[in-house]
Formats: structure tokens, C-alpha cells, sequence
């Protein structure tokens, strides 16, 4: 599918966009610039967070104990899913965050971890297996299907946040029924370790209770002004047999928390998840004009529409000052207009990076060619006002989402 088909799907009505109005190039006859023409209907972009996924840290499918006696365990692959869709009473996490809708919608069955810019959560299961050495040969006495639920949460204000994990078990039978779990949690990295709780807890089938709850809270360490620094927990759990005959045990972990006091605009450290291009909304009914170019920008094959296409943020001056002159250094004089380059000159992605100009109708340009190359910047004339509004987002915008030199985000136009 091309790219300009790929954004159109994304969009939530899509609309046949017309021009009126007087073209910019050249002036009306009085010698004052007219505003780019409007459009007839708004430009709409879904504006809900999608959540994306990464490869699992966590540990392997299969792990085995050593024997005890002749009888141990092991965690295998689940033998069937039984994990819902849907946060039913059964996995309800008393005293924890619940895990959000969009977990249960898109983490079951997939070994991935789902995040957003501020929480992160995987929901995988496994089978807890007894086995028995009788006459040499390896005899299974039990089994117990267990769901695992975990959750990370942060704050883009504050530099503690949490790692919480759940385990339910979802049916079993045999010498594995009444199993226990328990576990700790071990920070890495730039962080400390302010809380964390998992005794030893029952595993009841569903229809017997409810499971085993553990929680960890954390500090970072990169709080100092112009700090930043990455942390990841580790949580380490241990299966037990009821008679305590034998056992296994399991690691996992979720994606690294970055937190910070680098932030544009703000002296209060926070924490995130780097990996999540945030979406940057322009506003069509607020800014007409802006969101007119930038539409038509993403829809000629600029990047920063798709969540697999993002903007990379930078912070450095010179690649600023470069894409800005590079974009518009040559911009033609209309009173009340400055000229709009997209992909911003505050990313990576504008002519710094290569490609040539492209611009459109009625954007105050000639002699400059339409385009549908990936690489490269568009240019338009708006007016000045709406220019220093877009300014005010992107600072509220990065501050807001903790927005480094080098993280990703997207653009999207909400009539």
C-alpha cells in the first residue's frame, strides 16, 4: 500500500478537500497577501494513542529446577489460553493499578510488550508442570495453566514509578494444584529501589480465589539539573509445589524507563518510556492554515503521520538553524506571513537530513516543484500569527511528553 493510502485509512472522515478563495502568489490587486485558501471541509485525524509493541526481555519459554528428591518442575509454553479480554472479576489486582483496556485488547497471546509514552504492560501465560523420576523415566504427576499480568507506570512529573505483576492461575490438576509463588524485584541502572512486596502466595484455580499480587516502586537517581538516566526492573519469581517437593523459577522484565531533569521549559524531573512517539495535535479549526500545509505535506510522503514513520526530535541548534535556512532562507516577502517548513526544523528529518523543496497551490512559491519523495521538506507561506502559535505547542509539546534530543514523535491534524 503507498503511503498517501496508508495515511487516508488513518483517517477518521475522510473528506474530498477543495480550495477557495484568492491565491497568495502574486498578491490580490491592492498588493496585500491574501491567506492561503481554506478548505471546505476540516482535515480529521484520529487523535486516540495507539499503543506499539517490542520484542519481550523476559526470560524463555521453558525453564526447569533441578531435581529434588526425583520430583521437580518446570514453566513450559501454555497448553491453552485462557486469558481474558476484558478485565474480568477473576484478574481484578486488589490494592494494584488495574491494567488499562488497551492492554487486554491488544497484549494477550502475543509475547510482546505494549506501551504508551507513560505505561507499559504484557499479559503472557505459561504452564507450571510437576514431574516425577519413577523406574528412570519422567513421569508428569500435575499441571497448573497461570497467567501472568504486568504492569509499569510513570509520571512525566515525578521521578518514581512502578513495576507491578500479577499471576493467576487459569485451571490445573494433579501434584501442581495449591502451588505457591513469590518473588523481588531488582532495579539497574540510574535507580534505586523504594518499595517493593511479594510474599508467598497461593495460586487457587479461578472458581478457589483469586492469585498472587507484587509491587515495586522505584526512584531515579538522575534528578540533578541536566540529568538523564535509564533504569530497568527485573522481577525474579519462585513456583513451589504445595508440599514444597519441588520447584522452578522465572525472570522477567519490561522495557527501560528513561527519566530526567533535561527537559525544555521545566526544572522537575520526570520519567517515560523513550521508545513511544508521542502525537503533537494542530488544531484545524485553530490553526487553518498550518494544518492545511502540514496535510498536505504528510499526504505527499513526508514523514510524521505514521506510527511507523516518526519525527525524531532535535535539540541541537546548528541542525535547527540549517534546516530553517536550507527550508526558507530564499522565502518571498508577504505582509502578515513567514514561510512553514514541514518536517519542522526541530527534528532530524528536515533538509539537514537531504532531499529537496517541495511546496503546493497557493502556497506563495513558484518556480518550486510538487513532490511525492520521502526525504526533503515542503515550504508554504502562513500567516505570522498562526507560526508563533505553532512555536507555543511544540514547546508545551516537548516539555509535556519529555521530549529529548533524538526521541520520536508524530503530527496529526484534529479538526
Amino acid at each position: 500500500m503507498s503511503y498517501s493510502g496508508k495515511l487516508l485509512r488513518r483517517l477518521l472522515v475522510p473528506v474530498l478537500l477543495a480550495a477557495t478563495g484568492t491565491s497568495i502568489v502574486g498578491g490580490p490587486a491592492n498588493g496585500a497577501a491574501a491567506a492561503p485558501a481554506d478548505v471546505l471541509s476540516p482535515v480529521r485525524a484520529s487523535t486516540a494513542s495507539t499503543p506499539l509493541s517490542a520484542p519481550s526481555p523476559t526470560s524463555a519459554k521453558v525453564s526447569c529446577a533441578a531435581p529434588r528428591s526425583s520430583k521437580f518442575m518446570c514453566l513450559e509454553p501454555a497448553r491453552k489460553s485462557a486469558v481474558p479480554r476484558s478485565a474480568a472479576p477473576d484478574v481484578t489486582v486488589n490494592a494494584l493499578k488495574p491494567l488499562p483496556q488497551w492492554c487486554y485488547d491488544v497484549a494477550p497471546g502475543t509475547e510482546m510488550v505494549w506501551y504508551l509514552r507513560t505505561e507499559g504492560c504484557m499479559i503472557f501465560e505459561r504452564t507450571l508442570v510437576s514431574y516425577e523420576i519413577i523406574n528412570g523415566v519422567r513421569v508428569q504427576t500435575g499441571w497448573l495453566g497461570i497467567a501472568l499480568f504486568s504492569y509499569t507506570y510513570m509520571s512525566t512529573t515525578s521521578p518514581e514509578w512502578g513495576h507491578q505483576l500479577s499471576v493467576r492461575a487459569t485451571g490445573g490438576q494433579g501434584s501442581a494444584l495449591g502451588s505457591t509463588v513469590s518473588g523481588t524485584v531488582t532495579p539497574s541502572g540510574s535507580c534505586g529501589l523504594a518499595s517493593s512486596t511479594f510474599p508467598s502466595q497461593a495460586l487457587p484455580t479461578p472458581s478457589q480465589g483469586a492469585g498472587a499480587d507484587g509491587e515495586g516502586t522505584f526512584t531515579s537517581t538522575a534528578t540533578a539539573p541536566g540529568a538523564v538516566g535509564t533504569c530497568s526492573t527485573t522481577w525474579n519469581l519462585t513456583f513451589r509445589r504445595a508440599d514444597g517437593a519441588a520447584y522452578t523459577t522465572m525472570t522477567h522484565s519490561l522495557l527501560p524507563v528513561r527519566c530526567d531533569n533535561n527537559t525544555v521549559a521545566t526544572d522537575t524531573p520526570g520519567c517515560v518510556l523513550p521508545r513511544y512517539p508521542s502525537q503533537l495535535i494542530y488544531s484545524f479549526s485553530n490553526l487553518p492554515n498550518l494544518g492545511w500545509h502540514v496535510y498536505r505535506a504528510q499526504l505527499s510522503g513526508l514523514a510524521g503521520a505514521e506510527m511507523d514513520r516518526p519525527l525524531t526530535r532535535t535539540t541541537k541548534q546548528a541542525i535547527q538553524d540549517l534546516n530553517y535556512s536550507l527550508a526558507c532562507g530564499d522565502a518571498p516577502s508577504y505582509e502578515g506571513f513567514s514561510c512553514d517548513e514541514y518536517p519542522p526544523k526541530v527534528t532530524y528529518n528536515g533538509l539537514s537530513a537531504g532531499g529537496t523543496r517541495r511546496t503546493f497551490d497557493s502556497c506563495g512559491y513558484v518556480d518550486i516543484p510538487q513532490s511525492d519523495d520521502p526525504i526533503g521538506a515542503s515550504i508554504c507561506m502562513i500567516p505570522v500569527a498562526e507560526q508563533s502559535a505553532q512555536g507555543g505547542l511544540h514547546t508545551q509539546f516537548f516539555r509535556r511528553e519529555r521530549m529529548l534530543d533524538g526521541d520520536p514523535f508524530l503530527i496529526w491534524i484534529d479538526g
